[in-house]
């Protein structure tokens, strides 16, 4: 089911929000990106987002650690730092629902760049531990294999005692079935998952022919796709983002519910 905006989260279902607007929008329009970013939170009621290449709205390459750079009582943050040279990933968690309850494990999947981040979340009024994974890939094709091991390491995946929830740009189209990324990180079967629809996501300087972005849950049922901006490529693009003489590559965010998580 694909819907241009969502109702309020009901009991028992997790919201997750991917979305890469690339460094250069970051820098360039960071006030309408943080504040595009801060709506969608509280419309789509986001329990977890992966936000990549997000600078501050100044010139600083890093939002920090544990910190969202507004003034936020429920989000929170865990950044990638320096793990990749000034390529980021960004955790963005609510914080009223979900406590982090391991180690935060990071790492790049091509040299010194694209990062990852996983690390465990329990759910405050039910105690359930949740693996959380957020990820920049390259544009070589399998590096998802490198996050199987911090998956399991964590509890996650099919052999795992822990649901896993993986928010990502894959650098990948279509062709690079999800059901692929899926096993070679091992969550398994996708018939048993369930995942955002495919959608035309990359990029804002090249027409928006790619199907890039991608969330991926081993809990709950029912999953429900949505954009944040719409999914009719470039026609989707905000207002605030320039329509001539600007290259940068741009993103288009999608979200994902799940019921019964």
């Amino acid at each position: 089911v694909n819907m241009a905006s969502a109702a309020p989260s009901a009991s028992g279902s997790i919201t997750l929000l991917e979305w890469n607007p690339h460094w250069k929008t970051s820098k360039d329009f960071g006030e309408h990106v943080t504040s595009d970013i801060k709506n969608w939170l509280t419309e789509y009621h986001v329990d977890f987002a992966t936000i990549i290449e997000f600078t501050n709205l100044g010139d600083t390459t890093t939002v920090g650690e544990n910190h969202v750079p507004w003034s936020d009582a429920k989000y929170k943050m865990i950044d990638s730092g320096a793990t990749c040279s000034s390529d980021k990933t960004s955790i963005l968690y609510d914080s009223t629902k979900w406590t982090p309850s391991s180690d935060v494990l990071k790492g790049c999947l091509a040299n010194n760049d694209r990062p990852w981040i996983a690390t465990t979340f329990t759910e405050s009024a039910s105690g359930k531990e949740i693996v959380v994974v957020g990820s920049h890939f390259s544009h070589t094709a399998g590096c998802e294999q490198l996050l199987k091991a911090p998956i399991a390491k964590l509890g996650g995946g099919k052999d795992g005692s822990k649901g896993v929830v993986f928010m990502a740009d894959t650098n990948n189209d279509r062709a690079y079935e999800t059901s692929k990324l899926a096993n070679n990180m091992g969550l398994g079967d996708i018939g048993d998952l369930q995942k955002s629809d495919s959608f035309k996501s990359c990029c804002s300087d090249s027409g928006m022919p790619y199907q890039y972005d991608r969330i991926i849950s081993t809990i709950g049922s029912q999953g429900t796709t949505s954009y944040p901006y719409g999914n009719k490529g470039m026609e989707s693009l905000p207002a605030w983002f320039p329509d001539t003489d600007y290259r940068d590559e741009m993103h288009l965010p999608v979200v994902l519910t799940v019921q019964n998580a």
